[in-house]
């Protein structure tokens, strides 16, 4: 399945805190977790082992060492994640806990936490005590996402993100919509402790550019439109669609801030998060979850935002 949970002897390798994922699996807890309580209740307390390479042309010669490679194991089911370099310098799920509470400090701040395709990749969300409040009602949650790829595919990556991370799509989306500057990457020849204060630095930056975007989103509140304004927005965003732009209007005459640029985009995202049409039944609301992140979805609000930016500039 595209969420690429591990699933090790019957038991997902997940933990979540709050909502239930889309996916309905892993173990579900009542509240946020320490770092080492997210470990246990995900099922992470196992390491990667690095092993040399060597080869045997025929059975009878003996083998042969490849210079300057390490074979990927997951020790506790010897699995081969993948061959790397002699450089190459696991960082453990433990590890990455202690960075996480080293960043953040002690506490209940874990919402999620996983191991995707097999303990390749891991990934953790930590849910931030502060979010944008957009006119005094509409929320946005911030989280603090740490991905790390055991395999080598994927440096240990850290940033911002207004979206929850509880599976691989997510994963995917989150780092898609991260950029340079708010986003930090160490190599696996890098000791993540060392780098604490460079994470917290370039994370506060980050939070800079959250806070941007809601200063954007408070101007499409208070910027207000006229019906006309509304059916142009609407016409440039869907053409000639007159059945989707009849759902959107829908929408919009439902909002609370209907005769504003916040209630015309909000129109947009309703319609985009969960009246979408897909071909067939089977899989039908996997496929709208992964248009929201990735596909059409993200790509129509994407453009409803661009355009609402149009008219305030």
């Amino acid at each position: 399945m595209s969420h690429e949970l591990e699933e090790r002897n019957g038991v997902i390798e997940a933990a979540f805190a709050g909502q239930k994922p889309w996916h309905g699996l892993g173990q579900m807890v009542d509240e946020h977790m320490t770092v080492n309580e997210a470990l246990d209740a995900a099922h992470l307390r196992w390491k990667i082992k690095l092993y040399t390479l060597h080869y045997s042309r025929y059975p009878e010669l003996n083998p042969i060492t490849i210079p300057d490679t390490k074979a990927v194991i997951r020790e506790d089911t010897g699995e081969y994640f993948g061959t790397v370099g002699q450089r190459f310098t696991p960082i453990q799920n433990e590890d990455q806990a202690a960075f996480i509470e080293a960043l953040t400090g002690e506490g209940n701040v874990v919402e999620c936490c996983g191991a995707l395709f097999g303990g390749r990749k891991t990934f953790w969300t930590v849910k931030c005590p502060t979010e944008l409040l957009i006119g005094g009602e509409d929320r946005i949650e911030k989280y603090l996402i740490i991905a790390n790829g055991h395999d080598g595919s994927l440096g240990f990556t850290i940033f911002w993100s207004p979206i929850r991370v509880v599976c691989n799509n997510t994963l995917r989306a989150a780092i898609g919509k991260s950029k340079g500057e708010q986003c930090l990457r160490f190599k696996h020849t890098n000791n993540v402790h060392d780098r604490i204060e460079e994470a917290r630095k370039t994370l506060g930056i980050a939070e800079d550019y959250f806070n941007q975007i809601g200063e954007k989103f408070e101007s499409f509140l208070t910027y207000k439109i006229n019906p006309e304004t509304f059916l142009g927005y609407t016409k440039k965003l869907f053409g000639d669609k007159e059945d989707t732009r009849n759902i959107v209007t829908a929408n919009y005459k439902a909002e609370r801030q209907q005769g504003t640029l916040w209630g015309a985009y909000n129109a947009v995202t309703q319609y985009t998060d969960h009246q979408m049409r897909f071909r067939g039944q089977e899989g039908c609301e996997e496929k709208r979850f992964e248009s929201v992140l990735y596909g059409p979805g993200s790509k129509l609000k994407r453009e409803a935002f661009k355009l609402a930016n149009t008219l305030i500039n």
